[in-house]
């Protein structure tokens, strides 16, 4: 492996609008040999961008013998671990980014992964093809401010461990493990964290802070486990697992929302479909908005219901309402 570590500035830039189909593959960035202490790189660990586009930062996904060591180890960098400032394609796969190389203690960058509103059609994680799956995801975990600072569209985020340990079975945290924002640019199109089915799921756990912030229109967190270990059954709670602030049309479909303190912050244009809610300890559903928010066919913990006024044998999850509207639970 190379190491790429203890620049003045960036460890790695990929820049310019001829600069494209590169692979960085299985160095250390910002750490030192071993893989256990920092080495800082005194700006960012990868910078992409000037529209830089179909670059590769970890594993092709080939389906050959060395996909499961071709990612990256990016630790311990002044900023981000990766900055990618504009360009399209990018794909960040099979990377341990915050942690030492084992996955067993933090190495923290500032940021994780930054992602500007000029950057379009980036893939964190998964694929979800059945080729090298298992290898895409990244561990992205022990970062100082945020896992993952999302902006620009139609990202997707799949396959990852965020905030545990590589065996995803105790907390390496971070406060924030993906913020999902417009930015200043702006920058319209569907954000999914998660996807259709398992194979896309994300671990997103043990967080100081909020699991997903989402600022964003058009977000869709999907088939994500939110506050519990790797086999879905034992807690590493989130503060909350994912708090809507702003923004349109946030979908929260069929997650396993379990042990956080509060499950899922809802506004008046969220959709809160299908999950599995148990064991929030203040709220599965808090809704602040003045309107109506969705949240039909949810499993509140117990087959009595949510607990709510107008469901008094309820005993399940409570969904509580502080901004005058109301939760449409059936």
């Amino acid at each position: 492996f190379n190491l790429i570590s203890g620049n003045d500035e960036d460890g790695v830039s990929i820049t310019g609008t001829d600069t494209s189909f590169n692979r960085v593959a299985g160095n250390r960035i910002g750490t030192n040999r071993g893989g256990g202490l920092a080495l800082p790189n005194a700006s960012d660990g990868i910078a992409i961008g000037l529209f830089a586009s179909d670059n590769i930062i970890g594993t092709d996904s080939s389906g050959d013998a060395f996909d499961a060591g071709e990612g990256n180890l990016i630790s311990g960098n002044t900023m981000s671990g990766i900055d990618h400032f504009s360009g399209s394609g990018t794909v960040i796969a099979g990377n341990r980014i915050g942690t030492n190389r084992r996955g067993t203690a933090v190495i923290p960058n500032l940021i994780g992964i930054r992602i500007e509103s000029n950057v379009t059609g980036l893939q964190i994680g998964t694929n979800g093809d059945g080729v090298a799956d298992s290898v895409e995801g990244n561990l992205i975990s022990g970062n100082t401010v945020v896992g993952i600072d999302m902006r620009g569209n139609d990202h997707q985020v799949a396959g990852n461990l965020m905030g545990t340990n590589a065996a995803g079975t105790a907390a390496l945290p971070t406060g924030l493990a993906i913020s999902a924002s417009l930015g200043p640019l702006g920058g319209g199109g569907q954000m999914t964290i998660g996807g259709p089915d398992e194979r896309f799921r994300n671990l997103i756990s043990g967080h100081t802070g909020v699991a997903i912030e989402v600022t964003a229109d058009d977000v869709v967190v999907e088939c994500n486990f939110l506050g519990t270990d790797i086999t879905g059954t034992l807690p590493i709670p989130n503060v909350t697992a994912v708090n809507v602030t702003s923004g349109l049309n946030t979908d929260v479909l069929r997650n396993r929302i379990m042990f956080n303190d509060i499950g899922i912050g809802a506004k008046d244009t969220t959709v809160s479909r299908d999950n599995h809610l148990e064991g929030n300890t203040f709220a599965g559903v808090h809704y602040s908005g003045a309107a109506v928010t969705d949240a039909h066919d949810n499993w509140w913990g117990d087959p009595s219901g949510p607990t709510h006024p107008l469901n008094p044998g309820g005993t399940g999850d409570e969904a509580l309402e502080v901004g005058g509207g109301t939760i449409d639970y059936n």
